[in-house]
């Protein structure tokens, strides 16, 4: 869990130049940091490839089978 505190940030509104160098410095720097970290991390415990069958033809012919499946036993023929 992370937390970004943009309180200094609203404190220093007026002050253009400090401001932005506090929102670069306590709120984009850190968020960007933190994004990067979720993205690209290979050690997250639920990742892309975790979601994605080993075996794409899997996930385009099961659906198929079960639906030729489903016809051949209430009488149609099967494709």
């Amino acid at each position: 869990m992370h937390r970004i505190d943009a309180t200094e940030v609203f404190l220093k509104r007026g002050e253009d130049e400090e401001a932005d160098e506090a929102w670069e410095r306590l709120v984009a720097a850190p968020s960007t940091m933190i994004v990067g970290q979720f993205l690209y991390d290979e050690n997250r415990v639920v990742s892309a490839s975790s979601l994605v069958p080993s075996d794409p033809t899997t996930a385009v012919m099961a659906p198929a089978a079960a639906k030729s499946h489903q016809y051949s036993s209430i009488g149609f023929p099967s494709t």
